[in-house]
């Protein structure tokens, strides 16, 4: 069974509702999940998970033109000087199609490169969600997963 920690910042709930499913998806699909809303635990209580965890996904909205989710930006921060070497991650990002282009759900960018710099390994490809989640919890959200957990299966 492969563990997996899902660390996320929401302020107005559709991250929290995105990082629900994913983590009720990956359940039924055999994995033990954490759950960790980022202000709620440490730096240190984060990454441990992080080092205890077969795979780690950052789940975050993109806000305004371009700008992370506040109470993300301290772990973001200290994540850049962490070496992820050998740690295997997923990235989730949710925006508004109201913003321009350029930044419509700028978090996934923002957070591949941090991993990237720290030595991070993708395994699949970021889910990224326009406007409301909930038109998506039904049948992006566990398609998603589902390639997902077969990315899990080769670790």
């Amino acid at each position: 069974m492969a563990s997996v920690s899902i660390i996320y910042g929401s302020t107005g709930g559709n991250t929290e509702m995105v990082a629900e499913a994913v983590q009720c998806a990956l359940e039924d699909g055999g994995c033990k999940v954490g759950l960790m809303r980022v202000e709620r635990y440490s730096i240190e209580e984060l990454f441990s998970a992080i080092e205890n965890s077969d795979l780690f996904i950052i789940a975050a909205p993109t806000y305004g033109h371009g700008e992370m989710q506040e109470d993300l930006k301290p772990f973001l921060h200290e994540l850049k000087s962490y070496d992820l070497k050998g740690k295997k991650c997923a990235v989730i990002g949710l925006g508004e199609a109201k913003y321009d282009a350029h930044y419509h759900i700028a978090a996934v960018p923002i957070i591949e490169e941090i991993i990237k710099d720290a030595n991070g390994e993708f395994i699949f490809r970021p889910l990224r969600i326009s406007g409301s989640p909930v038109a998506n919890l039904d049948r992006l959200i566990p398609l998603w997963t589902k390639g997902l957990i077969e990315e899990i299966s080769k670790i």
